[in-house]
């Protein structure tokens, strides 16, 4: 719904010229991390949120994939 509403308004939802494995690396320094796992924080809705702990290597870089061109 979210990605729908972005894609109405004439935002962008996919990126070009980034390298995945990239992403996935720099990813290991980010501040949201809890210890050595990654932390991410999904929106449900406006102004609702879930985050999700260490969803696993498969599921972060399918996520990747899923916004580069």
């Amino acid at each position: 719904r979210i990605r729908t509403l972005l894609e109405r308004l004439g935002l962008p939802v996919t990126v070009t010229g980034l390298d995945g494995d990239a992403i996935h690396a720099a990813m290991a320094h980010d501040k949201k991390r809890a210890g050595k796992k990654l932390r991410f924080v999904i929106p449900q809705a406006l102004g609702d949120v879930v985050v999700i702990d260490d969803p696993g290597d498969a599921v972060v870089r399918r996520a990747i994939t899923s916004v580069l061109e």
